[in-house]
Formats: C-alpha cells, sequence, structure tokens
C-alpha cells in the first residue's frame, strides 16, 4: 500500500508543481479578473492625445534597502517593457493638446528569497507589493484614477503566483488597467 501511495505522490508531483505555474496567458487572465475590482477612470483615458510613464516613485522604506530597491527597479523594468508601448502609440483622438501622466508609486514591497522560502518555508511569511497607479491630466493637474495595486504570495504560491513572479502581476494589472480604459 505504501509503494503504490508513493507512486502516485511521485507521478502526480509535476502537475502540481507545473500545473499552476504563471504563464503570460495566466498572468493576462488573472489581471483582468484583478481591474474589475478598480475603478474606472474620471476621463476616458482615449480623449487624451499622448501619455507620458514617469518613473517609478518609492518610499523610503524601499529606497534605503538595497535588496527591496533591486527587487524595485525590477518592477520598474516590467512596467516600461510593458507600458512604454501603449506611450508610444497612444491613440490620439482627443482634440486638445493635453497628456496623461503615468506616475506608478511603489509604496509596499516584500519579497522573501528564495533560499529564506527554502530553509523557513511557510515561517518566513508572504511576499507582497502594493502599488498606487496615478493618472494625471497634465492641463489641469487633476488625478483621475489611482487604482492601488496589491498582490500578494500568500506564502505558499497561490494560483501561480509566487514570490519571484509578483512583479508580472503587478505590471500586467497595471498594463491591462490602461488598455481596459483606452
Amino acid at each position: 500500500m505504501q509503494k503504490k501511495s508513493i507512486f502516485i505522490l511521485v507521478a502526480f508531483l509535476p502537475f502540481f508543481l507545473f500545473g499552476c505555474a504563471a504563464t503570460p496567458d495566466r498572468i493576462a487572465k488573472h489581471a483582468m479578473q484583478n481591474i474589475q475590482e478598480f475603478d474606472s477612470p474620471k476621463i476616458k483615458l482615449s480623449e487624451f492625445s499622448s501619455a507620458k510613464l514617469e518613473p517609478v516613485e518609492m518610499v523610503n522604506k524601499i529606497t534605503t534597502n538595497p535588496k527591496k530597491l533591486q527587487s524595485a527597479r525590477e518592477l520598474e523594468v516590467k512596467l516600461k517593457t510593458l507600458i512604454d508601448p501603449l506611450v508610444t502609440e497612444w491613440p490620439t483622438k482627443g482634440t486638445e493638446a493635453r497628456a496623461l501622466i503615468i506616475q506608478p508609486k511603489l509604496v509596499h514591497l516584500r519579497i522573501i528569497s528564495g533560499t529564506t522560502r527554502f530553509f523557513t518555508g511557510l515561517m518566513s511569511g508572504q511576499s507582497s507589493i502594493s502599488m498606487e497607479l496615478a493618472l494625471l491630466d497634465s492641463k489641469t493637474g487633476q488625478i483621475i484614477a489611482n487604482p492601488q495595486i496589491t498582490k500578494t504570495s500568500l506564502a505558499s504560491g497561490g494560483p501561480g503566483v509566487t514570490d519571484s513572479n509578483l512583479q508580472d502581476y503587478i505590471a500586467n494589472i497595471a498594463h491591462q488597467y490602461l488598455l481596459v480604459n483606452m
């Protein structure tokens, strides 16, 4: 009986490990589900004649910690990779010369390293990132949207969410929010 249990465990282990792996499609689908929770901007984004992505602003707790700063920079690269093409090819339906200013602000970042996770497991806690995505009208300075994007790994990965891919989820949620509200 014990051999059968071991066989079943070994046979199905790859499905448990890789069946919930985060693929680009799965991350995008998850992002679409997440943006349903956010309020729409006060103005349709397509009414802006252009858009500009500002560098990621960070709270002091992140900028003074080298490991957190490195993770924050990784997130900034992922945001730029996804959002820069939108900004470059912005649909210019608006007749007024006013730009949408996209200001991401990282307010919380906690990533558990693989080494820490290996040695302490669930006891090391959960990784989490929280970012405000302020969208401003360049003409008036008015904030037209400011969704708070928060994601956690739930200390065990959840459905594809792990310590190492939280930045992907945050960047994709920001990207999808902009796309859906154009």
